[in-house]
């Protein structure tokens, strides 16, 4: 697939936390901690132990500073990410968000990623 047409799909620039820098606090109610792997101003792609169901509309809580920021969306998909050691599973969700941010993502922090 040409890199080009990959870039187009996506509404928004996501910007992904690597290269050591640890994401922010982020948990989907109601009260389900999880790792923040991207975000961009349309929605965030999270993992964790919990099986999201395609379609539910959740709020993401996410960490932002001295506040938090809560957005609605509804989980566009979830798979397996990985099995574990002692039979744990590993789900990424991706749900994009109802109403897009305001702002990009702040960049400082983050690595800006395809």
């Amino acid at each position: 697939m040409d890199h080009a047409v990959a870039s187009e799909r996506r509404a928004y620039p996501r910007v992904r936390y690597a290269r050591g820098i640890l994401p922010p606090a982020a948990r989907v109610h109601p009260a389900r901690d999880v790792i923040l792997v991207d975000l961009s101003r349309g929605g965030a792609l999270v993992e964790g132990v919990w099986r999201f169901r395609p379609g539910a509309t959740v709020t993401l809580h996410v960490q932002h500073g001295p506040g938090v920021l809560q957005v609605r969306g509804d989980v566009e998909r979830c798979s397996v990410h990985a099995l574990e050691r002692g039979g744990s599973v590993r789900y990424r969700a991706a749900i994009r968000f109802e109403t897009p941010m305001a702002s990009d993502p702040p960049g400082d922090a983050l690595y800006a990623g395809a």
